[in-house]
């Protein structure tokens, strides 16, 4: 079957075409693919019909963020275009039975300042005034497993013209979440925030040419995640100047230091743009 167009909400798309069948156990599409304004998209969908459940294979190259989103029901917290791929099982009358795995990767994307403030917003002091309304990125890729109401994020990535972010970890929907985090800052970012330059020496990365290196461990509820230094700085490099030491106890530094990069509009991201 083809199509020039096709509306399945929120998917709009055209040169569809798709190999389709129904027998009495099985119903669905063994192929299909679609252009989704510009970027590309294909798989497969097959539906048992005693047990009511589906399996599905997606892959995409430069599609539009706002589809996935607009999909999955979350708000527009990301622009940009993706590519990547997933495969999953779920049983259609219990939600909790999905099983499956993928990737995406995003190039020079985009994030809601709006969305990152609802995040940090007790860190924040009510003040939005100093956030720009976008922060980019140059890259994000994350590695995804969903295991019933777990989801795994074994590996990702994100990239700006100041920073890097790494790590993995899982949370459980509604419930609660632990993440490994590693930092990479250039040290004329973090000499702008006032936390680094108070509990870090700045000025000692700098001497050195070296970027300071931070690990964090965040976990607890999502609405309300804890975090702590997991892993300081080389010592070499911190003891140039007598910076303050940091010990490893429960502070909450994560939130702090990502509240004061969007302050000054660049940091975990880069620098924001407006329309």
């Amino acid at each position: 079957m083809t199509s020039e167009s096709l509306e399945l909400p929120p998917w709009k798309g055209s040169e569809f075409t798709a190999q389709a069948f129904s027998n009495p156990l099985k119903t669905g599409f063994n192929s299909y693919r679609a252009v989704i304004d510009g970027g590309r998209l294909s798989g497969n969908y097959i539906l048992t019909r005693a047990e009511n459940s589906y399996t599905a294979k997606v892959e995409w190259t430069d599609v539009p963020a706002h589809y996935f989103l607009d999909h999955l029901k979350y708000p527009e917290v990301l622009r940009g275009t993706i590519s990547g791929e997933i495969s999953y099982f779920l049983d259609q009358d219990d939600p909790g039975t999905l099983n499956g795995s993928g990737f995406f990767e995003i190039e020079d994307g985009e994030f809601s300042a709006d969305f990152l403030y609802s995040f940090l917003k007790d860190q924040m002091d009510g003040d939005m005034s100093t956030l720009p309304p976008d922060l980019n990125f140059t890259y994000l890729s994350s590695e995804v497993l969903f295991r019933e109401d777990i989801v795994q994020t074994p590996k990702f990535k994100l990239e700006s013209d100041t920073i890097q972010l790494s790590g993995s970890g899982e949370y459980i929907h509604d419930g609660d979440m632990d993440y490994r985090l590693d930092l990479i800052i250039d040290p004329d970012t973090a000499e702008r925030i006032p936390l680094m330059v108070e509990n870090f020496n700045v000025q000692g990365h700098k001497l050195s040419n070296q970027d300071i290196e931070l690990s964090f461990h965040i976990s607890g509820p999502t609405f309300r995640p804890r975090g702590e230094v997991a892993e300081l700085p080389s010592a070499r490099v911190t003891l140039i100047s007598g910076a303050l030491e940091v010990t490893k106890e429960a502070i909450d530094l994560p939130r702090k230091i990502l509240r004061d990069l969007l302050k000054i509009g660049g940091g975990i991201l880069g620098p924001g743009t407006s329309d």
